[in-house]
């Protein structure tokens, strides 16, 4: 496994038996358009392919760079989770950034071409790009679901002392939840659901037994909590 060193998927991959390269990060090459530059990054990359020798090369983040692999001689398949906005054209109004996401579009339906497989998280995310331009007659892309352990998870739940945990929260013992647990930042957009909560808040019928919680950290931490 690849990723960058000093965050949580590091972290959590180390403590495992888990053959694992860590990639030092820098914000400017953060962006979608500017990950293509960094050619420090590519190199290492390079380093790693060869040592490694994989059979296959699967990707979930980038694009335009992942055609280096491909001239290396390796499989590719990218796994597109669709939280960034660079492909995306919805409320787009300036000609200026019409004319980008176009050129967006473009790039996006000749890379894929080039890969192995494109595959997407949701149905709705495939529809969302297909109807947007963004996929090619050629290349529709497949859906394969994020894999999670239902009968672990429900097993862990049924655990759980529900009385004593809503206690712990400050809630009624007859209280109805709804979370969010996410990253805050505008990918995952924590202010939808707070405005979402006040609009439903307003037309149920027995609001104080409905409650809201939003778990996590990130830049938009202090607007949350305002």
């Amino acid at each position: 496994i690849v990723c960058c060193d000093n965050t949580p998927l590091h972290r959590a991959f180390s403590v495992r038996s888990i053959r694992l390269y860590g990639l030092p990060g820098h914000p400017f090459f953060s962006k979608s358009f500017w990950r293509s530059m960094d050619f420090v990054t590519f190199l290492r990359l390079r380093q790693i392919l060869k040592l490694e020798k994989p059979d296959i090369v699967h990707a979930h983040i980038g694009l335009v760079e992942l055609l280096l692999f491909k001239a290396l001689g390796y499989p590719v398949v990218i796994t597109f989770h669709g939280y960034d906005t660079l492909y995306s054209s919805e409320n787009v109004v300036s000609p200026f950034k019409g004319a980008f996401k176009a050129l967006t579009r473009w790039m996006f339906r000749q890379t894929t071409l080039g890969l192995d497989a494109l595959l997407f998280v949701s149905r709705s995310e495939q529809a969302r790009m297909g109807r947007e331009g963004y996929l090619s007659p050629e290349k529709q892309g497949e859906v394969l679901h994020n894999g999670l352990p239902i009968k672990a998870l429900r097993e862990r739940a049924k655990a759980v002392n529900r009385p004593d945990m809503l206690g712990q929260l400050g809630l009624p013992v007859n209280a109805r939840c709804v979370a969010f647990i996410n990253r805050l930042d505008a990918n995952k957009n924590p202010l939808q659901f707070i405005e979402m909560a006040r609009q439903i808040l307003q037309q149920w019928p027995e609001p104080a037994s409905l409650h809201f919680l939003l778990v996590g950290d990130g830049p938009l931490a202090a607007k949350v909590q305002a």
